[in-house]
């Protein structure tokens, strides 16, 4: 096992979360300091930092992401982090079908990665250039990246495969999946609980948001496609839509590719229904009717959602809400689980105000759960196994600094 302190990147399209991890005496890992830069790009970036001391925030300029990476690793270095790190764990959204599981970067990974960034324009370009530039500082320290799709890999055909001519199957249009780590911790912690239903449901509810059905432990369905714009209705994105409408938009609308893809990505959601905001806390506050019209959109497609996964299993024996939503807004809860008392699942109004983790009453059938998801702590799990457990990467084929 490695003595060293295990750091994690979790990279997204305009934000940064970093960890660092410590192992602990029972063999796991104990959280050292986490933070965040945030609004990268933004007139006024954010850079906030927890640790033994506390929590401190500061505001400085971050004009794009290289200076944002530079700024967090020229940070790290001087607190003495990069100098206790035995290996680092980045977070990558989209392994394609090239990456099923975490692995250890090496040149030839690196190609293969670049090859997925329009799987995932907004987010891999971003991550490549995190590892990249650890690699030009850090040379000698092992990376590993850990995939948000590995743990949907077995969905069965039946979930995984869309209604298109099976050639584009091999050219890897399928259902891939995502929040994969977050859903693999929720797994595990309701696990080392004894509280692992056989058939679970799990909700990730954020800024971006998917449900998944989780059989055995296993992953059976997910509702984001091929990309992370399916699914249910999310804060920017559209989630899923009728074909036609984008045929519509372009034939008739004179939409181009990139006034769609900013259009599903960007504009729609709860942002696009409200015509106000993407953030719920906002929309819940507000007295604004197309805000209640966003709210009531995004809790009726999370309501089908779980029953159609009930359908799927042939029944459920517990319901998971996790994400910054679902950890945090007892109404969302709430008006999600109105209409699933015909699923066994019962509300206990009190623990579900004060976030508790199990927030089912006396008189439900199933039980119902708040995880506080650890996206960071799953990949630092999943870097400490693989630089602990597998033979050291030849020198060959390490990643060197100037593979760019």
């Amino acid at each position: 096992m490695t003595t060293g302190t295990i750091l994690v990147f979790n990279c997204g399209s305009s934000s940064i979360k970093f960890a660092s991890f410590a192992p602990a005496a029972n063999e796991d890992l104990k959280t050292e300091i986490s933070g965040k830069l945030d609004r990268i790009g933004q007139s006024h970036s954010t850079f906030t930092v927890k640790g033994p001391g506390g929590e401190t925030k500061s505001e400085l300029s971050l004009p794009d992401y290289e200076s944002a990476i530079q700024f967090l690793l020229q940070w790290l270095e001087r607190e003495g982090h990069l100098r206790r790190a035995s290996a680092i764990g980045h977070r990558i959204v989209h392994g394609g079908l090239a990456f099923t599981s975490p692995t250890i970067v090496t040149a030839e990974a690196m190609v293969r990665l670049r090859t997925l960034k329009p799987l995932a324009p907004n987010h891999l370009p971003s991550e490549i250039a995190a590892i990249e530039a650890v690699a030009e500082m850090c040379p000698d320290i092992p990376q590993v990246v850990a995939f948000d799709t590995a743990f949907h890999h077995h969905l069965p055909p039946v979930a995984r495969h869309f209604a298109l001519p099976h050639e584009l199957v091999e050219k890897g249009v399928l259902r891939y999946g995502f929040h994969g780590l977050s859903f693999e911790f929720v797994v595990q912690e309701l696990s080392s609980r004894g509280k692992l239903p056989g058939r679970l449901i799990i909700a990730h509810l954020g800024n971006g948001a998917s449900l998944a059905a989780v059989k055995d432990g296993q992953s059976i369905d997910t509702s984001m496609g091929m990309t992370p714009t399916g699914g249910i209705p999310m804060g920017t994105r559209s989630g899923d839509l009728d074909p036609g409408v984008l045929l519509f938009l372009s034939q008739q609308l004179g939409y181009t590719v990139p006034d769609l893809e900013k259009l599903v990505d960007k504009k729609s959601g709860l942002l696009g229904i409200s015509g106000l905001t993407s953030n719920m806390q906002d929309l819940l506050r507000s007295d604004d009717p197309r805000a209640s019209a966003a709210v009531d959109s995004f809790v009726y497609s999370i309501q089908k959602t779980i029953g159609a996964y009930a359908a799927a299993m042939g029944g459920v024996d517990g319901l998971v809400f996790t994400g910054g939503i679902g950890e945090n807004s007892a109404e969302i809860r709430r008006r999600v689980l109105q209409n699933l008392t015909f699923l066994g699942f019962q509300l206990d109004e009190l623990g579900n105000q004060a976030n508790l983790f199990e927030i089912y009453s006396s008189n439900s059938a199933n039980p119902i759960y708040v995880v506080r998801t650890n996206e960071e702590f799953m990949i630092a799990r999943h870097t400490l196994r693989l630089v602990s457990s597998s033979a050291r990467v030849s020198k060959g084929d390490q990643l060197e600094s100037h593979t760019h």
